[in-house]
C-alpha cells in the first residue's frame, strides 16, 4: 500500500494546472490526477521505512538548530520531499540543472509551497549565489555523477554556514550515469585540509549501500 506526501503532491498539481492555464479546483485529490499529470509517483511514500540514508540525514537535522537547507541536485525529490514533509519550518533551496526538473520543482512552489525556492544551475559553479547562503548543504547521490566532484564540494563549503552532508553509493552498479566510485578515503579527501580552512571536522559513516560524510564548518 502506498500513500503520498499529500500537501506537496497537491501543490504540484495546483502549480501544474496554473502553469497550463487550467482551472484549479478547491479540493484536489491526487488519485484524480494520477493519469492526467505525470510525475505524481515522485510524491509516493510507502508503508516501509524510509531509505537508510534519508533516515540518517533526518536524524542529524533533528540534532541541529537550522533554518535553511540547500539541496544539490534535487532530481525527482527522493531526498527533498521526505525532508520538506518532516521539517515544515525550514526553508529549502532546490538546485538542479535539468530544465524539466526545474519546471517540475517550480510547479510545487507555484502551487503554494512557499518555503521552496527552485534554482536552475550547475552545482559546480553557483557564482550567482552568495557565500554562506544556507545553514546546511546536502548532496545526496549526486557526486558520483560528476566529472569534477571537488568543484561541487568547494561550492557546498562556500554556500554553507555550518554544515555539509554528502552521500554516495558504496558499491559499483550498472548505472551508466555513475562515473565516480568513492571510497571512505576519497570522499574524506574532498573536504579534509580544505583550502578555505573552514572545515572543522569531517565524520565518515558507512551504511550497507552508502558512504556518508558529515562536515562541520566554522
Amino acid at each position: 500500500m502506498s500513500t503520498y506526501y499529500t500537501k506537496l503532491g497537491q501543490a504540484y498539481i495546483r502549480g501544474y494546472l496554473l502553469s497550463n492555464g487550467e482551472n484549479v479546483p478547491a479540493d484536489i485529490s491526487i488519485s484524480d490526477y494520477k493519469q492526467k499529470i505525470g510525475k505524481l509517483y515522485n510524491f509516493k511514500k510507502t508503508d516501509l521505512s524510509l531509505l537508510p540514508r534519508v533516515k540518517w540525514i533526518m536524524g542529524i537535522i533533528r540534532s541541529l538548530y537550522i533554518e535553511s537547507i540547500i539541496d544539490f541536485g534535487s532530481q525527482r525529490g527522493a531526498m527533498l520531499w521526505p525532508l520538506m514533509n518532516e521539517f515544515e519550518n525550514i526553508t529549502f533551496t532546490a538546485i538542479d540543472m535539468d530544465p524539466d526538473i526545474y519546471n517540475y520543482l517550480n510547479c510545487v512552489k507555484k502551487g503554494g509551497v512557499n518555503n521552496l525556492s527552485p534554482i536552475k544551475g550547475d552545482i559546480t559553479d553557483l557564482k550567482d549565489l552568495p557565500d554562506q547562503s544556507a545553514d546546511l548543504v546536502i548532496a545526496s547521490e549526486i557526486f558520483e555523477h560528476l566529472k569534477d566532484p571537488q568543484k561541487a564540494a568547494d561550492e557546498a563549503i562556500r554556500l554553507s554556514r555550518y554544515y555539509v552532508i554528502v552521500t554516495v553509493p558504496r558499491k559499483d552498479d550498472d548505472n551508466p550515469e555513475h562515473i565516480q566510485l568513492f571510497t571512505e578515503s576519497t570522499l574524506l579527501g574532498l573536504f579534509q585540509d580544505h583550502k578555505s580552512r573552514r572545515v572543522v571536522n569531517v565524520k565518515i559513516s558507512v551504511l550497507s549501500n552508502n558512504i556518508l560524510a558529515y562536515v562541520s564548518l566554522k
